[in-house]
């Protein structure tokens, strides 16, 4: 094993490598067993095994790319592909160490940490004779100083939310907490307790983001558990008034622009998230390693956006994941069981979901 490159993956990913590598010759092929977390450590990701609802969120350590995957909504996934990715260019402490831009040097590639932390890295290409960055630059992002701020009351309960505008959308910039319970279509507070609510706002089915009761418009009317909808358009549904459930696309263009980073650091609250620090030793290898994690997956906040880390109401009616991630539906529907859903944790994904789950809701402006 590589020492130097283990040590910068991690530290591009908040883990920092806590003592040299030693001969792993005594290494076990399979499976070795990690004191404390128990952390399984495999020689291949091909021997990882199955990931299923009983292994969710299971961590492994794969010694052939040097990488922990999480087992996460049916499949092993590389926690830290953005970091493995940064570090195929340079790494540069300060934009000052970019000099200058021009055709010797057009198309180089450098990166440079975006905070104190030093976790967290923007991209800076030199074209055309100037430095651009994929944080605000030519790519289509906008710059976090042109977020305007706000605030908004829902008049249906008096509740005063934050509001944000990021390029052209202006979105809510809290959960919706306005309580919504009709026949099948619920909301929840995590854990069942009101205060929850008052901090991460509602975990809502789809039925009930949708509005499909009718309450508020008709458009999402009878949008309910394995019933397809075949609605077009901006739709309402459990939003305020000149508000409406975004859909696939109105989430993907919030990501456009505001950029990726290795932790989708950009949009998320600056605390409230999963941090500390543990530490791994394999006892059943004494001249292995020993590893420190240092988690932090709280984000920069650098738009207002403040996402949360609320949780969700599992299809196995089980409240989990709060402080580790969040879930908020959108209006496209995928079928009869699934609608769409964008899950953000240290990466961001959309793709369907069951709609008897309960997710969060982000309104956006009509």
């Amino acid at each position: 094993m590589n020492c130097k490159t283990l040590s910068h993956i991690f530290s591009l990913s908040s883990l920092v490598l806590l003592a040299a590598c030693g001969d792993d010759s005594s290494s076990n092929s399979g499976e070795e067993s990690l004191d404390k977390k128990e952390i399984p450590v495999f020689e291949s990701a091909d021997k990882l095994g199955d990931c299923g609802a009983e292994n969710e969120f299971e961590t492994a350590y794969v010694k052939a790319d040097s990488s922990f995957y999480v087992c996460d909504e049916g499949k092993w996934t590389n926690g830290f592909n953005y970091a493995n990715l940064a570090i195929d260019i340079d790494t540069l402490k300060t934009k000052e160490e970019l000099g200058e831009c021009s055709a010797e040097n057009e198309g180089e590639m450098h990166a440079i940490p975006h905070d104190s932390k030093g976790s967290i890295y923007d991209t800076y290409a030199c074209e055309g004779g100037e430095w651009i960055s994929d944080f605000g630059g030519s790519d289509g992002t906008v710059s976090p100083s042109t977020a305007v701020k706000g605030t908004f009351t829902d008049e249906r309960d008096g509740k005063k939310y934050k509001t944000v505008k990021i390029g052209k959308q202006t979105w809510m910039a809290e959960n919706l907490s306005f309580n919504y319970n009709h026949n099948s279509a619920k909301s929840y507070c995590y854990d069942n307790d009101e205060t929850n609510c008052a901090t991460y706002g509602r975990l809502y089915t789809w039925a009930a983001a949708m509005d499909s009761a009718g309450i508020f418009s008709e458009k999402g009317k009878g949008c309910g558990d394995y019933k397809t909808c075949g609605w077009s358009g901006v739709l309402q549904g459990v939003c305020p008034e000149g508000w409406h459930l975004p859909g696939e696309a109105e989430w993907h263009a919030l990501f456009s622009s505001v950029g990726f980073d290795s932790n989708m650091s950009r949009v998320k609250s600056q605390t409230g998230w999963w941090s500390g620090s543990e530490v791994y030793v394999n006892k059943e290898c004494p001249n292995c390693e020993s590893f420190k994690l240092d988690y932090d997956w709280n984000g920069s906040d650098d738009y207002g956006f403040s996402v949360l880390p609320a949780g969700r109401y599992s299809v196995f009616r089980e409240f989990s994941d709060r402080g580790k991630s969040t879930y908020f539906w959108t209006s496209t529907e995928d079928n009869n069981d699934n609608a769409y859903r964008v899950f953000l944790k240290t990466y961001v994904s959309i793709g369907g979901d069951s709609k008897v789950a309960g997710y969060s809701v982000r309104c956006v402006m009509d």
